[in-house]
């Protein structure tokens, strides 16, 4: 029972830790929430692709891989550039542009397969055109993911790091259930479409907000929080 006790005790501790040192960088909260929105996105477009595939473009549920695929993809081109280029490019720019860019491509993604509906001649380039706008999500996903956690893993010490990525862990396993869940049952209401247009609305929102109020918080060379 003591041993129990002090491992609670403990864990308390570290949490706290993690939050004292988040507070204490501005830089450190911008990256935690940009991962933490990166992955709440991704979790509600895994939620929704069933529906939206069956309901914007109007093939099978079956063929998610029809807009996972090109996603994953993306995502790892995106790494892979990112590896190369990152460290030449300014981060808060990264961020603003790729918040803003994911935010349009999700608004098409909404848009423009329903808008083909309207136009018979077209309705056979609904899947090439889902399957393009996943591919540009998945390559801007990742650039919205790998500079925060990079900014991360820089600019904490060997004794903050765990701490932090672990109370990123607990965020994201813990709250991601309550939007996803939403996403879902929105999705039941007013349909895929228009939840996926939302989501594209919030980031074009948080894009502006990083340009307005000028988080530069992305040093070339953080110092690392003790």
């Amino acid at each position: 029972m003591e041993e129990s006790r002090n491992r609670f005790h403990q864990m308390v501790v570290d949490i706290k830790e993690g939050f004292d040192a988040l507070g204490a960088s501005r830089g450190l909260r911008l990256a935690f929430g940009q991962v933490s929105i990166a992955v709440l996105v991704l979790f509600m477009l895994y939620t929704l692709a069933p529906a939206y595939v069956s309901k914007v473009i109007g093939i099978a549920a079956q063929d998610t891989y029809l807009i996972l695929g090109p996603a994953t993809a993306g995502a790892i081109l995106s790494a892979l550039l990112l590896g190369q280029f990152l460290r030449h490019l300014d981060r808060s720019r990264v961020l603003a542009g790729s918040l803003l860019a994911n935010g349009v491509t999700l608004l098409a993604l909404a848009s423009v397969p329903a808008a083909l509906h309207q136009f018979p001649d077209f309705q056979t380039h609904n899947r090439l055109t889902g399957a393009a706008f996943s591919f540009l999500l998945g390559v801007e996903f990742g650039a919205i993911m790998i500079p925060a956690v990079t900014y991360l893993m820089e600019a904490t010490s060997d004794h903050i790091r765990g701490r932090i990525f672990a109370l990123l862990y607990m965020v994201i396993n813990g709250v991601s259930a309550i939007p996803v869940l939403v996403a879902a049952a929105l999705a039941d209401a007013i349909g895929p479409a228009q939840v996926i247009g939302g989501l594209g609305v919030l980031l074009l929102g948080g894009g502006l907000g990083v340009i307005v109020g000028g988080l530069h918080a992305t040093e070339q060379k953080p110092k690392p929080v003790q």
